[in-house]
């Protein structure tokens, strides 16, 4: 980052700057303009400014004094979608930003819809976390389910060999009265 450049960026109403955002270049324009850009949080820290065309050297808007103070105010930049970019603001708040899929402007990561094209901001990445919780809470119902069947199923297979048991021994308990009442009659 340049040091503020205060001699180069006078506010002077007559003094034109260019801005380079998300790889166009744009201008001719004034600091005031540039102050309400900033203001509105269209103009990023992050983006880069010039006061010559065509342009020798790019500076950051903070670099001007009096876009600095704005920045330097501020305490929410509009910040974007999927770059996944993390920006130091002066406060020394640290933001996750990323890029609107639509039209790539840079809008913060919690924003539900990006500011400028109006386009839904949710990543791939948390649908894909909530496919995947979705996916873990299916899981588990099929093994309580599948735990219930195999609980019934192991219910009915101790029955029938209690059955099968008791029939054993109802039968051996048969056979014995009978050979003992044979032997009786029979002496």
């Amino acid at each position: 980052m340049h040091p503020p450049h205060s001699n180069m960026f006078k506010p002077e109403n007559k003094k034109k700057y260019y801005i380079k955002m998300n790889g166009k270049t744009y201008g001719p324009t004034t600091l005031e303009k540039l102050k309400k850009m900033a203001s509105e949080g269209k103009l990023q820290p992050w983006d880069k400014v010039s006061d010559s065309w065509p342009p020798k050297e790019w500076f950051e808007p903070s670099s001007i004094p009096d876009l600095n103070e704005i920045f330097n105010k501020a305490t929410e930049v509009q910040l974007d979608g999927v770059a996944n970019r993390v920006v130091n603001n002066s406060l020394g708040n640290e933001r996750l930003l990323v890029s609107c899929k639509t039209c790539g402007a840079r809008i913060s990561k919690n924003a539900a819809k990006c500011p400028q094209c109006g386009e839904d901001t949710e990543s791939s990445s948390t649908k894909i976390i909530m496919l995947g919780f979705v996916g873990l809470i299916t899981l588990a119902v099929m093994i309580s389910i599948g735990n219930k069947v195999l609980k019934e199923q192991d219910y009915r297979e101790r029955e029938q060999i209690q059955r099968d048991y008791n029939n054993a021994k109802e039968k051996e308990t048969k056979d014995f009265i009978k050979k003992l009442n044979s032997e009786m009659n029979n002496p």
